[in-house]
């Protein structure tokens, strides 16, 4: 399996960019001269699938003519269509892809039934499914993108294939470890809670158990400034039912007894430092972003960091 590091360096290389300029350029000039829907498929997997491939060893998996069930087409033009019943021309690492011939994306009435048909399969799928696709239009010379944001499936217009729009499906496939940024993954993967098994909890345990056992010079400056700025104080014995059911609820989440108002606190600045750890390595991601428009740094390799190195 190749590694992540590995796939990295590579989509940075100066080599790839070049490359994908030429990937472009044979999509294009052969889908302009496709004689159907077939062809163009063809043409669009096999220049994709044969350049990755012969870079990392890996073989994109393009799931051809999967079933959806339980469509319903609103549009007018696709309206008498009522089996209920497609086919995905493609499936890849979560991502659907509707190829038309270059005839057939001409018109703006085309181009209206060929996007409500992927918007009626993505709602489908998320119907039959419970998976929320993303989705590609293309005829190999144009391209647009569909995606879920929060019920609604949203797009955007249809434009000239580009380079940039190769690196972008490339990285898509490449990225399957990735999930979308949205309200559930978020609550799912960082909610910290008495049943949760997040890393975000093993973070806060960890920190809690930190701050209990071992505390440092260093920490117990931070927890005593954070204490002044929450205005806290181990004073404050409260009795509360909110107190209780506070101390009730960190001590299923620490597994651990706390009844008294240090334990509290530290408890309390676990999980605030937890979260704050990872908003500030969300917002790395995103400033690095809009700095540079590409990822310049690897963050999954954060997680193989030893307190030496931080």
């Amino acid at each position: 399996m190749v590694n992540s590091s590995k796939i990295s360096n590579w989509l940075k290389s100066g080599e790839y960019h070049s490359q994908i300029d030429s990937v472009l350029t044979k999509i294009i000039r052969d889908c302009e001269s496709s004689d159907s829907e077939a062809h163009t498929s063809s043409i669009f997997e096999n220049e994709i699938y044969y350049f990755v491939r012969s870079q990392l060893g890996i073989e994109p998996n393009f799931k051809k003519e999967a079933p959806v069930e339980g469509i319903v087409h609103i549009f007018e033009g696709l309206s008498s269509r009522k089996s209920g019943h497609g086919r995905l021309d493609a499936v890849v690492n979560n991502i659907i892809i509707e190829y038309k011939h270059n005839t057939k994306l001409k018109t703006k009435k085309q181009i209206s039934s060929a996007f409500e048909q992927v918007k009626d399969y993505l709602i489908a799928c998320d119907k039959d499914k419970g998976v929320k696709y993303d989705a590609i239009l293309t005829d190999g010379i144009k391209i647009a993108y569909f995606q879920f944001v929060g019920d609604v499936v949203c797009n955007t217009s249809l434009r000239n294939l580009t380079a940039s729009d190769i690196d972008r499906i490339i990285k898509a496939i490449l990225n399957n470890q990735s999930k979308k940024f949205e309200p559930s993954n978020i609550v799912k993967d960082f909610s910290i809670s008495s049943n949760s098994e997040s890393a975000s909890k093993t973070i806060a345990k960890i920190l809690y158990k930190q701050l209990s056992d071992e505390i440092t010079e260093k920490s117990n400056m931070l927890y005593s400034e954070w204490k002044e700025l929450m205005h806290l104080s181990v004073e404050d014995n409260g009795k509360s039912g909110d107190i209780e059911k506070r101390r009730t609820d960190l001590s299923k989440i620490f597994k651990s007894s706390i009844t008294d108002t240090e334990k509290e606190y530290k408890a309390l600045f676990a999980l605030q430092t937890t979260y704050a750890i990872i908003v500030k390595l969300i917002a790395c991601k995103v400033v690095d972003k809009l700095n540079f428009n590409e990822d310049t740094h690897d963050y999954h390799d954060l997680s193989t960091l030893t307190y030496e190195k931080t």
